[in-house]
């Protein structure tokens, strides 16, 4: 008896702490507009869109929301390269400051938290996505945002 009740609390836990989201298989049309790509404002938050060169191999597209970037996504689009060498080589050093990361968890190839912040990345297609989010609007960011779905 004790060792079923050892393990419901376990089980409990582990749920409570899983993400309510998930990647949901899209990714956009390098013939979209801005406004199919990213939410005008988030948490009466407006974007700052940017677009960069990553590299000769990766085009970038980014939003930030809040005066201290309280939600970036990045979309990165890998023309000549792998994804999994753009999300080793552009993504995996934004996750330097988590203590431990996880890889392949929730549906996402990356995957860290701390008390402040979450952070995750995935691959679909041609396309890297990046989301950092301080925790106090993640759920906003994820709900505000084309290429996750709840669970």
């Amino acid at each position: 008896m004790r060792k079923l009740a050892i393990f419901l609390l376990i089980s409990t836990l582990f749920i409570a702490c899983s993400p309510d989201f998930e990647p949901n298989n899209s990714y956009p049309d390098l013939e979209d507009d801005i406004s199919y790509i990213f939410y005008d404002t988030i948490a009466q938050m407006p974007a700052n869109i940017k677009l960069e060169f990553v590299n000769d191999e990766c085009r970038s597209i980014s939003a930030t929301y809040g005066e201290d970037n309280e939600i970036y996504f990045q979309i990165i689009y890998a023309e000549s390269i792998s994804t999994k060498k753009c999300l080793k080589d552009s993504i995996l050093p934004k996750f330097k400051e988590f203590e431990k990361i996880k890889k392949h968890k929730y549906g996402f190839d990356i995957y860290a938290e701390n008390d402040n912040i979450t952070a995750f990345a995935w691959r679909k297609k041609d396309f890297v996505f990046y989301l950092r989010s301080t925790n106090e609007y993640l759920e906003q960011a994820c709900d505000y945002n084309y290429f996750l779905k709840e669970k």
